[in-house]
């Protein structure tokens, strides 16, 4: 059976114009949405802002994660050795470590599907699509449905995982005075592999050990179906932490917006560089989504108007420059509304900001309006 396959569509122009007229109600649906996600993410800011704020103000530096019943209550910040008091264990596989968290990684070898598509359009409206289905087989770590593979004839996948992803955090735990809650150890990071050379795998068929695999099946030459399994674990080690103290626990510290701060740090961090990386984090986030509402906005409007292009499809060449116009008429729009959008959210917290927003916006919006008109005004003699 060939691995690659190829496929060739066509859709003539009344299928392309119903097909446009349908995706209006999708991207109206989406241009909406993008005015909720750019307002939430804004106050999504401000709020983690002033929480980072407080928790600067108020933080009480520790020596060490040594408890003192005054400070019950308090955000506090130390550095200390964590201490795994004892071993996790996968007793499935026979896997046991002196770690704060294991990790169990099951892949299964699987056929996967890529896709790749070219379209050309012809005088009349018709659009032709050649695509190309490649199969492969690789390692994954979910189950690959095979059924709705273009050609699933030869590329069957057996279906779900023999054995589940897994993670154990140790019940036992300390830093110092403190017992470690599962979320601090989650934050910690620094995941190192571990060593399967003693796991015991006599009581699973077919596992055999290859390197830092259990295999079930050959490692030298894999058959789809075959599965191996591997373990990471983070391990006991100087953190950092900045949380509330409540008697020997640790717990996320509520702000008076109603964000939490619980901040940890694989190694020694002062206080001022541990508020400053979760700084930096609340604004990367926040410009990560602003850019999603953006783009939201866009596609949405495009979409919207996408059937004034479409009419012209007949003749290629005007649907294009249609589409051209109609894809820069939109940016600008979507940029405007959603720089207004986050302008007006700002206002609710800090006024000046959202001014200088608006400016910008105007501005940006100014200039591209005058480098468009300026490209097709007419020029004398």
């Amino acid at each position: 059976m060939a691995d690659q396959v190829t496929v060739t569509s066509s859709k003539n122009y009344f299928q392309r114009v119903g097909n446009s007229i349908g995706g209006i109600f999708i991207g109206f649906i989406l241009f909406l949405v993008a005015f909720g996600v750019l307002w939430w993410n804004e106050g999504n800011f401000v709020k983690n802002a002033k929480a980072l704020n407080e928790g600067r103000g108020v933080v009480v530096e520790l020596e060490a994660a040594s408890r003192d019943a005054a400070n019950d209550g308090a955000l506090v910040h130390f550095t200390d050795e964590a201490v795994a008091n004892g071993t996790v264990g996968d007793a499935q596989f026979g896997i046991e470590a002196k770690a704060l968290l294991l990790n169990r990684k099951v892949e299964m070898y699987q056929w996967k599907e890529d896709q790749s598509s070219t379209s050309s359009e012809k005088i009349g409206g018709t659009e032709e699509t050649t695509t190309t289905f490649t199969y492969s087989k690789d390692w994954a770590t979910t189950a690959i449905d095979s059924s709705n593979f273009q050609q699933p004839t030869g590329h069957q996948n057996p279906g779900e995982l023999p054995y589940e992803q897994g993670e154990l955090v140790a019940s036992n735990a300390t830093v110092g005075d403190f017992k470690l809650n599962e979320s601090i150890i989650k934050k910690i990071g620094n995941a190192q592999s571990v060593s399967v050379a003693d796991a015991d795998v006599s009581g699973i068929s077919g596992a055999k050990i290859n390197g830092n695999y259990i295999y079930i099946g050959d490692p030298a030459n894999p058959k789809v179906g075959d599965v191996r399994v591997s373990f990471s674990a983070i391990y006991p080690g100087t953190i950092s932490v900045i949380a509330q103290q409540d008697g020997e626990q640790l717990k996320p510290y509520k702000a008076r917006s109603g964000k939490s701060i619980e901040l940890v740090s694989n190694g020694e961090a002062s206080v001022d560089e541990m508020f400053t990386a979760a700084e930096e984090s609340n604004k990367l986030m926040t410009w990560v989504v602003r850019l999603i509402g953006f783009l939201m906005m866009w596609f949405g409007l495009r979409a919207v108007f996408g059937p004034l292009s479409m009419i012209f499809a007949v003749i290629p060449f005007f649907k294009n420059l249609v589409g051209g116009v109609v894809g820069l008429a939109t940016f600008i729009v979507s940029l405007v509304l959603s720089s207004l959008t986050i302008a007006i959210a700002w206002f609710f917290y800090r006024p000046l900001i959202s001014l200088v927003i608006l400016v910008i916006a105007g501005g940006i919006a100014y200039l591209l309006k005058k480098q468009a008109f300026d490209k097709t005004a007419p020029k004398s003699a």
